[in-house]
């Protein structure tokens, strides 16, 4: 075990321990994974709350002025930090251009705009927009975890050809053997060899 070296894990929000359901949820997340010796956490953000001294904190600038290049500065940033760092998995909670798992805190921007506001895409919107479909469609994305179905259903509506129409809503679970071996299934996040369980679908629909 001892010469087993970490799963490395990059977490993606930009702004990490402050107010807010999904920043809540992603830094308890994130802070109970990295409880765990076998998980090595890094939080790519602009903001952030210390929580703990388990956590490794990367600044990630961004441009907020003109504002339409916040969130594709954003994006375009946290993936040139996150390259080349030999990251095993990178989980979103933030629309990028690359990442393994896409936590979805709401419905597509799109639809927030013009159907819930009943407002015209701004600059800004277009921008997010865009990043949005690059991570969702490009196919770097190999899960997507929605907390509602309403969600879920937008995103389907949304693009409905991502994965020739079969779209994967799951947490991946990362199991890690006593041996240092890692096994991938559905349901909830497993680490068997220190007893930490997280059961995503407690608080989230998990589809497959």
């Amino acid at each position: 075990m001892a010469d087993c070296p970490p799963y490395k894990i990059a977490v993606v929000i930009p702004k990490y321990g402050l107010v807010g359901g999904g920043e809540r949820f992603a830094a308890e997340v994130t802070e109970r994974l990295a409880e765990n010796p076998l998980f090595e956490i890094h939080v790519f953000a602009n903001q952030w709350r210390v929580l703990s001294d388990r956590v490794t904190f990367h600044k990630v600038p961004w441009i907020t002025f003109p504002k339409f290049l916040t969130t594709i500065s954003f994006a375009f940033l946290v993936n040139r930090l996150i390259a080349g760092q030999g990251f095993d998995l990178i989980h979103s909670h933030e629309r990028i251009f690359r990442a393994d798992i896409f936590t979805m805190h709401g419905i597509p921007h799109r639809r927030w705009v013009e159907d819930v506001r009943g407002k015209r895409l701004s600059l800004f919107d277009y921008g997010t927009c865009w990043v949005e479909k690059c991570l969702v469609t490009s196919g770097c994305c190999r899960s997507f975890l929605a907390v509602s179905s309403l969600a879920r259903e937008k995103f389907v509506e949304q693009y409905p050809n991502v994965g020739g129409g079969a779209w994967r809503f799951w947490l991946r679970v990362l199991t890690l053997s006593n041996s240092g071996s890692i096994s991938v299934n559905n349901g909830g996040l497993r680490c068997e060899s220190n007893s930490v369980l997280m059961r995503m679908n407690r608080s989230f629909s998990l589809w497959g």
